[in-house]
């Protein structure tokens, strides 16, 4: 009996460390998860703020319509990033949610990768507009300057989402060796699930 009670108690203590471990490794990789979202949308802010402070200035300064309409594009523009990264800012700052499962850090893992490259592909089409509004201004009869401007805006705040998105999206995606990590340790044999953890 007291070797039953001795087994016993080393099974519960493996299967005790074995599942803390992995739950460490799943909330740590969600929390990681936060700090990378944390850090994007700071970024995002951060410019968001410097085009909207310095294009505010320089469109009311401005007599050339041209560099006036590049400005209050620029502002525009950028009055939606702010709201954007104010919202993902905030959604970040919420912690880990009750009965996080290790299913949950995959799929927003993953989710946060599809979104930024989606957007990527969002942000090549803003500036095929952009380019389209330049060349729309060179055969318009009216407010040629203008189109100009938003055209060369827009090119420009698309090309920083670009690199933005796609430096975000790469940032994510080194994190997937960590995450295929958390289910080496689960197998499925057809009729019975187990879990197994390498000390």
């Amino acid at each position: 009996m007291k070797k039953i009670t001795i087994l016993w108690f080393f099974i519960n203590c493996c299967f005790t460390a074995v599942y803390a471990q992995q739950q460490t490794d799943w909330k740590g990789s969600y929390a990681q998860l936060q700090r990378r979202e944390n850090v994007a949308m700071l970024s995002l802010g951060t410019w968001a703020i410097g085009n909207i402070a310095l294009g505010s200035v320089l469109a009311v300064r401005s007599k050339n319509e041209e560099q006036k309409a590049f400005q209050q594009m620029n502002v525009g523009w950028n009055i939606i990033n702010l709201a954007i990264a104010g919202a993902g800012f905030y959604a970040a700052q919420k912690g880990m949610p009750e009965g996080l499962a290790s299913w949950d850090v995959v799929e927003k893992h993953y989710s946060l990768q599809k979104t930024f490259l989606f957007n990527a592909g969002l942000d090549v089409g803003y500036m095929a507009g952009g380019a389209w509004l330049m060349e729309r201004s060179k055969t318009a009869t009216k407010k040629q300057e203008q189109m100009r401007g938003f055209g060369k805006s827009i090119i420009l705040q698309g090309g920083f989402l670009f690199l933005f998105d796609l430096t975000q999206f790469f940032i994510v995606k080194s994190d997937n060796p960590s995450i295929k990590a958390i289910f080496n340790t689960v197998s499925f044999s057809g009729n019975a699930l187990s879990m197994t953890h390498y000390f």
